[in-house]
């Protein structure tokens, strides 16, 4: 079981405040973003994900029974268990600004809007580095040695590895050349697959969809209105990635990248204890354990420009 674990640490601009009751958070990536990969609820440990191949299954009609072949396969998807865990001690909060709502009495040291917002934020952070993990983690990058991105593969890792993936490099995406960057990578993808661009998707880096919005925005000068337009290109939508790295895209239906985890509530299923009431520590604990794998599947209708 991989853990990530931290304390709370009074930082001295929390030492002293004129309105202990309101509170600031940095901006999260939401979870909702999952409903755009093939996801796999209920994995404990792995899963195999099934396909059955036919090939050259048309033949001439004879009197005379000719079997074809059939290739029944499986990709398997792992996941890892991981945790997040969170304590907080009671003379951290009597030093803050905090302890102005506090009850009189050291034992009457829960304050609730600290708490409701201490531990939302908890929860929209693990979303945070999940979705960064979708795209950049990576078990054997040295340089994310201690960090949340170490601690499973994600699609970039993935990609980068499966030989069937369509591999276009990458050049700087500019509101100049973002069309034709785009145009490149569909014409790449296998001809049967751009019969019905309804199924696809553009995955593409910030600087990629922002550039596309600019470039887009550039024709759309009746009245000099540039109300940002849907993001599609050639009946294809496009689909900003918060995480994945400058200039990249990733062109493919959505059933070929697999997010596959445990239960659907983990991720805000924290528990909190009291350590108080137990053990006698004036302590607050909060954990959450979860599992996340990611995979890919059909590597051949996979178009990666990085």
């Amino acid at each position: 079981m991989k853990k990530i674990s931290f304390d709370l640490t009074v930082n001295s601009t929390a030492l002293y405040a004129p309105n202990p009751e309101s509170w600031y958070a940095k901006t999260y990536i939401d979870e909702e973003q999952a409903q755009l990969f093939r996801t796999i609820p209920g994995v404990k440990s792995s899963e195999k994900v099934a396909t059955a191949i036919f090939a050259d299954i048309l033949k001439p009609e004879t009197c005379n029974f000719t079997s074809t072949d059939a290739t029944l396969s499986a990709v398997t998807v792992s996941v890892v268990g991981i945790s997040a865990m969170v304590q907080v001690c009671k003379k951290d909060l009597e030093s803050s600004f905090i302890s102005k709502e506090m009850a009189a009495g050291s034992s009457n040291w829960e304050v609730a809007s600290f708490t409701s917002y201490f531990f939302d934020t908890m929860s929209q952070e693990i979303k945070d580095e999940i979705a960064d993990l979708r795209w950049n983690g990576s078990t054997t990058n040295t340089a994310y040695t201690g960090t949340h991105k170490a601690l499973v593969n994600g699609f970039t890792t993935i990609l980068n590895a499966d030989a069937s993936v369509i591999d276009v490099a990458a050049s700087a995406v500019t509101t100049a050349n973002v069309i034709q960057v785009l145009a490149t990578a569909l014409q790449t993808l296998p001809a049967k697959l751009q019969t019905d661009t309804t199924k696809l998707k553009f995955y593409v880096a910030p600087n990629v969809a922002t550039a596309y919005g600019i470039a887009t925005a550039q024709y759309n000068t009746t009245s000099n209105v540039t109300k940002k337009l849907a993001m599609t290109f050639a009946d294809i939508d496009i689909i900003p990635q918060a995480y994945l790295p400058a200039n990249q895209i990733v062109l493919t239906v959505p059933d070929n990248l697999v997010y596959a985890f445990d239960g659907i509530s983990d991720i805000s299923d924290i528990k909190i204890i009291n350590l108080s009431d137990t053990t006698g520590d004036e302590l607050l604990r909060a954990r959450v354990n979860l599992k996340v794998g990611f995979a890919i599947l059909n590597g051949g209708e996979i178009v990666y420009v990085h």
